[in-house]
């Protein structure tokens, strides 16, 4: 792809508009582990079978120390690289050996994460910020309506309206809170996890994002979702979602589309991908994922494979957890988020683990 090219050039524009400015003084933070554990299993026989699955990212306050993986038995890998997704995100993808049904491949990995501890108090929203007669080309993407979050539908409009302020901000609150009144009412299981179900019925934190963003986007405020591992569970979960609202002259706004909460740092759930549009639409039902998880947003599997979680008896396939505190000197952020990147540029070509070089807190 050259550089002319017009997709370089508005990701080059979202990167400068999507990522704050990182600290340059010493920066205090916490030390996030992150583990992975899954199963690649044959349910048909493939000749090339495929896994792949998002890196955490260098964004906002977070920036990866570190990542390993192990496969089981080893001769089962043919290769793996890191490939660049959508909105900058980074995947894993992982090639193995031909698989007959039955056949089984155990995946494991592990990241250290720094994540900013200033980034809750910094994260200060203007009062009020009046509705732009146009928003940027790069946010306009996440104005649009999807298969699952079906922001134009005459229901998600009418839910919407009662919520709309006359600035952005407002608007934004009034949405966050609206959203949380609709959860409450929910009655029954939904079988889908759309924006359009969740209105009535109740299905988990991917249909909680997708409601939110939908509402949003009803309202004229660009929404997009975000798929991370929390630090506030207390066990193994699946991966889970979150919500950006855009706000003129500041940016992009986290929301914690589940727990209600706005101003959401990356302490609570390190980042590992920002959803385009398009990958809300290929969010159809997968094998082992339910319709309207975005897509490369998990464990991913080609067809013939199917990817299951082996932490819990229920199938989580991560768990995330704050070791402590670390302290980088000044500069040191920036310096990691360099020390990432040119892993990421070396990965591309073949695979080779990184090891932390922050000295971890011992463990009691």
């Amino acid at each position: 792809m050259e550089r002319s090219d017009p997709l370089v050039m508005l990701l080059s524009l979202a990167a400068a508009l999507l990522v704050r400015i990182s600290p340059s003084a010493e920066t205090s933070g916490y030390l996030v582990e992150l583990k992975g554990k899954f199963q690649t299993v044959g349910y048909a026989a493939t000749q090339t079978p495929k896994v792949t699955f998002p890196l955490p990212r260098n964004y906002r306050g977070q920036v990866p120390l570190s990542f390993e993986m192990k496969v089981k038995p080893e001769n089962a890998l043919v290769s793996g690289r890191v490939v660049e997704g959508k909105c900058g995100d980074r995947v894993v993808e992982l090639s193995l050996k031909p698989m007959k049904e039955g056949k089984k491949v155990d995946m494991e990995w592990s990241t250290i994460v720094f994540a900013d501890a200033s980034e809750r108090e910094a994260m200060k929203l203007p009062e009020a910020v009046p509705f732009p007669d146009r928003y940027p080309r790069e946010v306009q993407p996440w104005l649009i309506s999807s298969i699952y979050v079906e922001a134009t539908d005459s229901r998600i409009v009418t839910a919407a309206a009662p919520f709309k302020r006359n600035d952005v901000v407002a608007t934004i609150k009034g949405t966050l809170a609206g959203s949380q009144e609709i959860l409450r009412r929910q009655s029954g299981m939904a079988t889908d996890l759309s924006s359009l179900q969740a209105l009535d019925k109740a299905g988990s934190c991917t249909s909680n994002a997708n409601l939110l963003a939908a509402l949003l986007r009803a309202n004229n405020v660009p929404a997009r979702i975000l798929a991370g591992y929390p630090t506030w569970s207390e066990r193994p979960l699946q991966t889970h979602y979150i919500v950006e609202a855009y706000v003129p002259t500041y940016g992009w706004y986290p929301l914690e589309s589940t727990l209600g909460t706005a101003g959401w740092p990356c302490s609570e759930m390190p980042i590992v991908s920002i959803v385009p549009v398009e990958y809300e639409n290929k969010g159809i039902r997968r094998p082992g994922i339910a319709p309207g998880v975005p897509y490369l947003t998990l464990n991913e599997a080609s067809e013939g494979v199917v990817n299951i979680g082996t932490l819990t008896g229920t199938y989580s396939d991560h768990v995330a957890k704050t070791l402590g505190m670390a302290k980088l000197p000044e500069g040191g952020f920036v310096q990691k988020q360099a020390r990432w990147e040119a892993w990421l540029t070396e990965v591309a070509q073949g695979w080779k683990d990184l090891s932390c070089d922050v000295q971890l807190p011992r463990k009691e």
